[in-house]
């Protein structure tokens, strides 16, 4: 149920939003063209983003600081196409966010259950660090 729910999300997002595929299989358009640096997979990189579940949870960042490899793979695909302070819309199938296991808080509780899509209203690349 959970599963359908989140392709359904996935569905309407893609087409509520204009947003595009890329070839690493997220969907995305870009808000704000940002200029300069590029990060690569080994990045370090500032982060903020909004995003929410198909549930309508939100899972917010004002400011958070990662290397690229850190992130879900369809985060780390989009902060890779990113210039420093672009600003992107993407959605992501749960291939390319948690999967089928989700993430768990240190009590065992899901932060993000399995099979998500998750649809990220706002990512922006503040900066890459190194």
């Amino acid at each position: 149920m959970w599963k359908d729910a989140n392709e359904s999300f996935l569905e309407t997002t893609v087409k509520n939003n204009d947003l595009g595929l890329d070839n690493s299989g997220i969907y995305m358009k870009e808000i704000v063209g940002g200029y300069g640096a590029r990060p690569n997979r080994n990045s370090l990189v500032k982060i903020r983003y909004k995003a929410v579940m198909a549930d309508g949870t939100d899972f917010t960042s004002i400011d958070t600081m990662g290397y690229v490899l850190n992130y879900p793979i369809g985060v780390q695909n989009a902060l890779l196409q990113m210039d420093r302070e672009s600003k992107w819309r993407i959605c992501l199938p749960c291939e390319l966010g948690y999967g089928e296991f989700g993430t768990k808080d240190v009590y065992g509780n899901y932060v993000v259950p399995p099979f998500s899509t998750l649809f990220f209203k706002e990512l922006e690349l503040v900066e890459v660090v190194q």
